[in-house]
């Protein structure tokens, strides 16, 4: 029950997993009911009657990082596309060094 009192905590849910060795070997039953009381989706392999939570929640804030590095890739690239379209160099430079005005560019070009 704990594991989903942490579930908003990312932090505080990796602590308490990672230090609990019981998480390491999980019947998969109890992995869906913590899958469907939190939302989450514990990677894991089908075929496997026990589950690694702390593998699957490591492979899933994995997963979590590249897709926000691919997100933000793809909205600078936006971004940048936009302004030389504007020939806005000047605020393009900006954008590259000061991230609260890259910020407000995301907003004013409404790329989110």
């Amino acid at each position: 029950m704990k594991f989903i009192k942490y579930s908003g905590d990312g932090e505080k849910l990796e602590r308490f997993v990672n230090a609990n060795a019981a998480f390491e070997n999980v019947d998969r039953k109890a992995v869906r009911v913590m899958e469907e009381m939190t939302g989450m989706k514990i990677e894991r392999k089908e075929e496997e009657e026990t589950v690694n939570v702390c593998k699957g929640l490591r492979d899933l804030q994995e997963k979590g990082r590249v897709e926000g590095i691919q997100i933000g890739a793809e909205h600078e690239q936006r971004l940048t596309k936009a302004l030389l379209n504007d020939n806005r160099i000047d605020d393009l430079k900006r954008a590259l060094e000061d991230p609260a005005f890259r910020q407000k560019l995301l907003e004013e070009y409404g790329i989110d």
